[in-house]
């Protein structure tokens, strides 16, 4: 059974593809958890849990990202 996140599955957030920006912060997310733990002495127990932590990471963020968007630059000369 898939988790839901406010209403919205991972299986609904997945099928929308996520926006250059969205993509930039996961992967920097992913990346900033690896490093901290390569850095703290990488113990079998610490690879096993970044690994669960990742999934949950990566999950939460798409459903989130998938909710909220991204506000787009306002361009001058337009209302919006």
């Amino acid at each position: 059974m898939l988790s839901t996140c406010g209403g919205i599955s991972i299986v609904d957030a997945a099928a929308a593809p996520l926006d250059p920006f969205a993509i930039e912060m996961l992967t920097a997310s992913m990346g900033g958890a690896i490093r901290a733990v390569l850095e703290a002495g990488a113990s079998p127990a610490m690879v096993r849990n970044l690994r669960l932590h990742l999934v949950v990471l990566c999950q939460a963020y798409v459903v989130a990202a998938a909710q909220v968007g991204t506000r787009r630059e306002r361009v001058p000369g337009t209302r919006r």
